[in-house]
Formats: structure tokens, C-alpha cells, sequence
């Protein structure tokens, strides 16, 4: 428990954010129907596919120079992650991964306790959030009147209960007024309000927002959660990934996004391709105006005025 806030069980999901491959890899990990032994060995190919596709996208020059050697194990690429990872993050990934070698090495010979499966596939969703944070620390959340400011539109396209996850473990670093207000909004679009203003009375408490802004908060959480069925608000992955393509669609009529780092990953994680999304939005060039404004006023229901 951080800051004396505690999040029910209610927001605890079973579904990582995880590239369509390893995703699939995580899936047979999770299905106690498979042998042990073939289970093990899918724990290993998802911690590759973590470590290719995801973490790589974060490491400074030297250490991609190093990544890309043949003779480069997946040890020593989780070791190199610790430079970029919490360590309450990365220590599981490292004991998931001997759980991969006694499957790689000692076959079905191998003695399995399913409950280092359990939190082998707990490492890995935390991981898959994790991420997300780290590209937050990394290139920012939300700049007011800069071209990142779209970032938060298209980070909503997310099912609710992955934004609040997400956004309460960079809320630990970050105050900012954004964070708080995207934090609310995601508490309120997860129809969890007692948690949203439990969020909101911590950071009255703790002098991170001032009492106007706090009843304007809790005015406007109150409009959504009143209003809830005008918005695009995905109950699973794939309406998430619907809400995606006709969000970049939208930013795509004003800016480029082919080189976008926050669309890159988030199109990893829809697609398992960084270009894939590119083909994808030009399909949803015609979505109706009636969508395109529900999207638009997804984005834009907060008056911010308050934070000036």
C-alpha cells in the first residue's frame, strides 16, 4: 500500500499488456490442462518475446550493442534490464526464467510447483503494465500545448482498470495535476467512485491539489460517472484496440505518427508490429463524425482552466 491508499481486489486484472505473440505464449502458461513441462518451456519463449520486443525499445546504445550479440543469453538481457526496471519488477522476470531452464534443461524430468507458474505469470503482468510506466518516467506523460499532449487520448483507449494500474504506480513519482485529473477520470470510468474519492481526499491530504481544484474534481468525475454510456469505453482488449485505430486516425488528420514512440508501443502491444498500425488507421479513415466526436469529447470533457 502506497500513501495510505489501498486498491481493491476488483482492480486486479487477469489479461497482461503483451504483444499478440507473447500474449499467446502466456496463455498456454496459464492453461493448468497443458503438460508441465510444455508450460515451462512457454514461460521461456514469452520471456524472450518480453525481452526482444519490449524492453529493448528502452536500452541506451552500449547496452543494444551488447543485446544484439548472438552469443547474448536472456540472462544477461534481464540483467541489463535491471538497469532500466524496478528491481521489484525485474527480480520476478529473472526467477520466472529458471522456472524456462528447468523446462529447457531437464525436460519432463522436471519437478513443477504450480504456484511458481502463478507467480511466474504474475511477474509477467506486472511487467506488462511496468512498461508503460517506464515510458512515462522516460518521455513524459502529458505536456499542456505541446504535441505530446494527445499521449493521454490515446493511453485512454485502454480498458479503465489498466489505466488506473499504470497511472497509480507513476502517480508514486509524478503529481502533477494531469496525472491526478487521468488517475480520477480512471477510477470513475472503472465504476470504482469510493477508491476515485478515497485518490482525490490523499491528494487534498497531501497538498498535491488545492481545495478548488478538488471540488472541481469531484464535480466532474461525478458528470462521468453520471454520463458513462456517451463514452468509447473498452471492456476488453479488443474494443480497446478499435478505440486505438480510430484515435490515431483522429491525431493522424494534424500530425504524422508514423515515428511517435508512445503509438510504436502501444501499437506492440495491439498488433506485435510497430507498422501495423499505419495500415490499420487508414482503414478507419471513414469512421462516421458521430464516433470521431465521442472520441473527441473522450479526450477533451475535463475544463482544465481549474489547473491554470
Amino acid at each position: 500500500m502506497k500513501d495510505g491508499l489501498a486498491i481493491t481486489e476488483d482492480t486486479i486484472l487477469q489479461v497482461p499488456l503483451l504483444i499478440p505473440m507473447a500474449s499467446t505464449y502466456f496463455d498456454k502458461i496459464s492453461n493448468k490442462d497443458n503438460e508441465p513441462y510444455y508450460r515451462a518451456l512457454d514461460l521461456r519463449l514469452c520471456l524472450e518475446k518480453i525481452c526482444g520486443d519490449y524492453i529493448y525499445e528502452f536500452i541506451d546504445e552500449d547496452d543494444k550493442n551488447t543485446w544484439n550479440k548472438r552469443n547474448t543469453s536472456l540472462a544477461s538481457k534481464l540483467k541489463i534490464s535491471q538497469k532500466y526496471l524496478d528491481t521489484d519488477i525485474i527480480d520476478p522476470l529473472i526467477a520466472a526464467k529458471k522456472i524456462g531452464n528447468m523446462g529447457v534443461h531437464e525436460g519432463e524430468e522436471a519437478s513443477f510447483n504450480e504456484i511458481e507458474f502463478e507467480k511466474a505469470q504474475k511477474a509477467i503482468f506486472d511487467f506488462s503494465l511496468e512498461i508503460l510506466v517506464l515510458y512515462f518516467k522516460k518521455y513524459g506523460y502529458a505536456k499542456p500545448d505541446s504535441e505530446g499532449s494527445w499521449v493521454p487520448y490515446i493511453f485512454s483507449t485502454l480498458p479503465p482498470l489498466y489505466r488506473v494500474k499504470v497511472l497509480r504506480k507513476y502517480f508514486e513519482s509524478n503529481h502533477e495535476p494531469i496525472v491526478i485529473e487521468k488517475l480520477a477520470m480512471a477510477y470513475a470510468k472503472s465504476r470504482c467512485h469510493n477508491e476515485m474519492v478515497e485518490f482525490l481526499n490523499l491528494c487534498l491530504n497531501k497538498n498535491y491539489i488545492n481545495g478548488y481544484q478538488y471540488i472541481s474534481l469531484i464535480k466532474e468525475m461525478v458528470q462521468i460517472e453520471e454520463n458513462l454510456e456517451h463514452f468509447p469505453i473498452a471492456s476488453n482488449m479488443k474494443e480497446a484496440k478499435e478505440n486505438f485505430v480510430s484515435a490515431c486516425n483522429n491525431i493522424s488528420q494534424v500530425k504524422d505518427l508514423s515515428q511517435e514512440p508512445f503509438i510504436l508501443l502501444m501499437s506492440l502491444i495491439f498488433y506485435g508490429s510497430k507498422e501495423s498500425i499505419m495500415v490499420e488507421k487508414d482503414k478507419a479513415s471513414q469512421i462516421t463524425r458521430d464516433t470521431r466526436n465521442q472520441l473527441i469529447i473522450n479526450y477533451n470533457v475535463i475544463d482544465h482552466t481549474h489547473f491554470n
